[in-house]
């Protein structure tokens, strides 16, 4: 719980230092957090499907890394190593969170972001998230699957959650991400040249 932001800046920071760059999901993404904090919109429960290695993680990273600042409270789990590694479960950790609160979700007194990595490795995932949607208005859920999950969605769940999917790299965006490392080489040149006004 404690280290998620550390976490997240993992994929967001390559090992050089430098930013990662954005999938054209992010800013449908960000828009739904915008709006949720703005009061725009209902939607508050954002299921983030594709193929394993397609880049969910990184996507749900730079999300969080970039709403790090918004007065509220912010939960970024990775579910693979809650259940496979811990030995855990969504249920027990979500509850251990309520109780260092110090009260319950349906007394939320600011927004709770909730950022949920591999969400298919704990089996009740979908009935965990479900009861803790309709627990606070409050809350909202941006979370990370296989494309599987679309086969496996019940219908309460349907109504509830949107599932944006996340395709393979498109040439498109190839080109972005190579003009994205071209761009930021120059920046990065021209802040190491001297100021010519400052030399005169």
């Amino acid at each position: 719980m404690v280290q998620g932001e550390n976490r997240a800046k993992a994929y967001v920071f390559d090992e050089n230092n430098r930013q990662r760059p954005q999938r054209s999901i992010f800013l449908k993404l960000q828009k739904y957090i915008s709006d949720f904090i703005g009061i725009k919109t209902s939607a508050r429960w954002i299921m983030l499907t594709g193929l394993r290695g397609s880049g969910k993680t990184t996507v749900l990273s730079q999300i969080f890394y970039q709403n790090r600042s918004v007065d509220c409270y912010k939960l970024y789990l990775s579910l693979d190593q809650i259940t496979q590694i811990i030995g855990s479960s969504l249920n027990e950790v979500l509850e251990t969170y309520e109780n260092l609160l110090g009260f319950s979700f349906e007394q939320l007194d600011k927004p709770l972001y909730l950022f949920l990595d591999e969400i298919q490795y704990d089996e009740r995932w979908g009935a965990v998230l479900k009861s803790l949607y309709d627990r606070s208005n409050k809350i909202f859920i941006l979370a990370t699957g296989s494309a599987a999950l679309l086969l496996n969605t019940n219908s309460d769940i349907a109504r509830r959650a949107i599932f944006e999917k996340l395709f393979p790299l498109s040439f498109t965006e190839y080109l972005k991400i190579k003009n994205w490392e071209k761009i930021f080489a120059l920046l990065c040149l021209s802040r190491r040249q001297p100021k010519r006004h400052l030399i005169k």
